[in-house]
């Protein structure tokens, strides 16, 4: 993949108190003279994990290639993750994600 890249960061909070639940930060790279990108992204919570998927239009469909964890995370059941990046504008974009799961 190309070394260039946009920059991403994703932040979730509590609706009741505005205290911080969850941050991410990450990069989308694109696969020289190809329609085909990746997202790395890096958590607080000690996940690490890969995304790849075609480019279309203003559109991008991820789809989890590889997820990392450090040895003080939990296993979490995550089974499949998949989402939509559409770019607004230079600097902004939307991002749909659909996470599967299994609880015991």
């Amino acid at each position: 993949f190309n070394r260039k890249n946009i920059s991403s960061r994703a932040f979730a909070w509590s609706v009741n108190d505005r205290e911080g639940l969850h941050g991410e930060h990450g990069y989308i790279s694109v696969r020289p003279n190809t329609k085909e990108a990746a997202l790395t992204t890096v958590m607080d919570n000690g996940f690490v994990t890969i995304e790849e998927g075609p480019i279309n239009g203003n559109t991008i469909k991820f789809r989890l290639k590889d997820v990392g964890r450090i040895s003080f995370s939990r296993d979490l059941p995550v089974h499949d993750v998949s989402s939509n990046f559409m770019f607004l504008s230079t600097f902004h974009f939307v991002n749909n994600m659909r996470l599967l799961q299994t609880y015991a």
